[in-house]
């Protein structure tokens, strides 16, 4: 079970490929009649977005869920190293593999859709369809959003920055 404390107010975690920051935890009752802490939490990057996503889920509840806090600064650098590194762990991929390694939602899968893709679009540019463009969006918009969490720079200045990796 996740504690309480473990969680504050202004803390942000990641759910799925986005970013979201606690903006409250307050004790509501449940289902039982009994007191328990609930997170309520919102959209962190809100570009473009008119209505930010909020969402609730009660504490106890955290462990059920792919909900994480951000990667350290330490951990990010190797990500990146990993990422200007020439090595490709797989070479041929279909679209529905990329799904899932992106579904994963390990930054280190999210790493090699990059790679992989970034290599397919230099070597068969006529064979890289929309499909893999709309993934390879997705996969730099995850990383870049965590890139620009952790240095705290915009989201615009992160993607440049993982660009120039690729």
């Amino acid at each position: 079970m996740t504690k309480i404390t473990s969680y504050k107010v202004g803390d942000k975690i990641i759910e799925f490929d986005q970013i979201f920051q606690i903006f409250k935890i307050e004790y509501q009752k449940n289902g039982d009649g009994e007191k328990e802490p609930v997170m309520f939490f919102k959209t962190y990057f809100e570009e473009g977005i008119l209505n930010p996503v909020v969402c609730s889920i009660p504490i106890k509840n955290l462990s059920l869920t792919d909900i994480r806090k951000p990667i350290s600064k330490k951990e990010l650098k190797i990500i990146l190293n990993k990422l200007n590194s020439g090595r490709i762990l797989i070479k041929f991929i279909n679209v529905d593999q990329i799904k899932d390694m992106l579904k994963t939602r390990n930054l280190y899968d999210v790493v090699n859709v990059i790679k992989i893709l970034s290599k397919e679009e230099k070597d068969n540019p006529e064979k890289f369809n929309r499909n893999k463009k709309v993934l390879f969006e997705s996969a730099v918009k995850i990383l870049a959003q965590e890139y620009a969490l952790v240095n705290r720079t915009e989201m615009k200045n992160a993607r440049e920055k993982i660009m120039k990796l690729v």
